[in-house]
This record gives structure tokens, C-alpha cells and sequence, in this order.
């Protein structure tokens, strides 16, 4: 009586933007300091659509939305020194936002069975295989939640008017994130915050970018960023489990989704490489 098939549509989009209001200082070109505030606005979109197929047309599906909106306020500072003209050393303290997010939801549900049966065993009539049902239209949740904090590294060399190459390092804690109510208690939210430490990683980025200037206007410049994934280990480990004479991997941890989501996404160590051309219109470069 299992599914003789299902699928998962998964529509998901993002975008965080940032405002600062920053000052600085330049202290005989080899020592800069800068201080900013931070203004954060947050949209975040997800539709899914998860249905199951079974035999003689029944079928089970579930579709959800939900939007994050909101905004939140944070600090950052950094400084560089150029101990010489080639060499910049850089390192920069991003303090946690207090995003005060809203989550709208809607989930709606439908199936069709029609081998169910009533008490006394006699099969239900056919306009009862199937059903609906749907959440209120106006679901909606206010929280905080206190973003990790981010301390970076830097080092770049120029090689006169030849090109230049930079090593970046990023240090993310996410397991320090916190989720509170809008009064800004944590109580009831004890069970998320406790999963959150347990589960989400010290994330670790490293980027590795460089310029080459083949033509006094004309430059090769590529880069390579990896990621550490954001997850710990034992929270994306499985075991082998056995049900209805089916084997499949069983997840060790139980994982907390938003909303009415019953699913959720992992996602693993991130590479990325670039490349690209520049050039420069003005006679001089800016190396």
C-alpha cells in the first residue's frame, strides 16, 4: 500500500539587504579604522508542492507557503594596516542583528482513499474518499532572532602595477543564534534554541581571489571560496531502518521545521570558483 510514486516542487527565494552608516579614520595611509551601523531587511519565499500516488487513483498532497519580512539592527567594525605599499592585513568584527521577523503561512491538504472502512468493516461511500482542509488564510507569527556574529580575516599583496592576490577567512559560530519571543524571551522558544546549539556548526569560509594585468588596461582576475557546511555531523548523520519490508536510511536527529513545513533541505560544503575579465578605461590602473 505504499506509494507507487512521489515528487517534490520546491520554489524557494531570498534576498537580505544592509544599510550602513559608517565612520572612518586614516592615520598616515597605514592605519584605517572604520565603524559602522548596521540596517538588515529580510524577504524570504517558499512554495511547495509534495504529492504521492498510490493505486486506483488515490493519491495524498500537501502544499505550503510561507514568507519571512523584517528587518533588524547591528554594529561592525574593522581596521587595516599596511605595514608596507604592497602589504594590507586586514580584520573585521560583525556583531549579531536583532532581526525582528514575521512569518505568513498557509498550508492545504487533500487525499483520496477509497479502501477506507467505517467500524462495522463496510467500505465508506465514494463521496467520502476523498478530503480537503487548509489553514486559516491569516496564519502569521512574530518573533526576534538574534543573527550569529562574524569575525573576518585578511591579507593582500600587490605586486607593483602587475596584479595582486588576497587570502580572506570568516568565522561563523551559527550555533549562537537565538530565536524570542517580541517581548524578547527566550522561554518560549527553549526547545529551538536547545536544537540550534546541538545542531548548527562553526562555519568556516576561505577566500582566494587574484588580479593579473596581461595589458597595461587589461586584467585575468579569478577567485575560489569554500564553505564549511553549516550543519554538524551528528546532526545529518542516518542509520539503516526497516518498515513495511522496505530498508532506508533513518535521520539520528529530529529536525525542527517552520511553520506547517513538514520537510527541509541540508545543504553540504560549498565551492565556488570565478573568473573573469576587466578593464580600465582610465589611462592609470587602480592598483
Amino acid at each position: 500500500f505504499g506509494p507507487a510514486g512521489s515528487n517534490l516542487v520546491y520554489k524557494e527565494s531570498a534576498k537580505i539587504s544592509e544599510t550602513d552608516f559608517a565612520l572612518s579614520y586614516n592615520h598616515q595611509d597605514m592605519l584605517y579604522l572604520g565603524l559602522s551601523l548596521r540596517v538588515t531587511h529580510v524577504e524570504y519565499d517558499l512554495s511547495t508542492l509534495y504529492r504521492e500516488n498510490f493505486i486506483e487513483g488515490d493519491y495524498l498532497t500537501l502544499n505550503n507557503d510561507l514568507r519571512t519580512t523584517g528587518r533588524g539592527f547591528g554594529g561592525s567594525f574593522g581596521l587595516i594596516i599596511r605595514p608596507t605599499d604592497h602589504l594590507r592585513l586586514g580584520m573585521a568584527y560583525h556583531s549579531p542583528s536583532i532581526l525582528h521577523l514575521v512569518d505568513q503561512f498557509y498550508a492545504e491538504g487533500s487525499s483520496r482513499y477509497s479502501f477506507a472502512l467505517d467500524d462495522k468493516g463496510k467500505p465508506f461511500p465514494e463521496e467520502m474518499w476523498t478530503m480537503n482542509t487548509h489553514t486559516p488564510q491569516d496564519a502569521i507569527a512574530g518573533y526576534q532572532l538574534l543573527s550569529p556574529s562574524r569575525i573576518s580575516l585578511g591579507i593582500a599583496y600587490t605586486f607593483g602595477k602587475r596584479g595582486l592576490l588576497s587570502v580572506d577567512y570568516e568565522l561563523t559560530p551559527l550555533g549562537g543564534m537565538k530565536i524570542k519571543n517580541n517581548k524578547g524571551k527566550s522561554l518560549d522558544y527553549r526547545n529551538d534554541n536547545y536544537n540550534i546549539g546541538r545542531h548548527y556548526a562553526l562555519q568556516q569560509s576561505v577566500s582566494v581571489g587574484g588580479e593579473l594585468y596581461i595589458l597595461p588596461q587589461m586584467a585575468i582576475r579569478a577567485g575560489y571560496l569554500y564553505k564549511s557546511p553549516a550543519m554538524k555531523k551528528k546532526a545529518t548523520t542516518t542509520s539503516p531502518d526497516t518498515q513495511g519490508g522496505k530498508s532506508f536510511n533513518k535521520m539520528d536527529e529530529t529536525i525542527l521545521t517552520a511553520g506547517t513545513l513538514p520537510h527541509f533541505m541540508i545543504q553540504g560544503a560549498t565551492h565556488t570558483a570565478t573568473c573573469g575579465l576587466g578593464y580600465h578605461f582610465s589611462k592609470t590602473s587602480s592598483l
